[in-house]
């Protein structure tokens, strides 16, 4: 950031808009996995395979 000559206060927004965006498509990802998970027990247990 400090190569584009970007104010202290402009940095600092910008590394929160990457923390905000990482820690959702942190928990997005982590409900679809769980999602599958569920969805490959219940196949289980009904006798498919998955």
């Amino acid at each position: 950031m400090r190569y584009y000559h970007y104010t202290y206060r402009t940095e600092q927004v910008y590394c929160g808009w990457i923390r905000r965006l990482l820690k959702f498509t942190a928990s997005k990802s982590t409900r679809v996995n769980l999602a599958l998970t569920e969805n490959r027990a219940d196949n289980t247990d009904r006798g498919k395979s998955v």
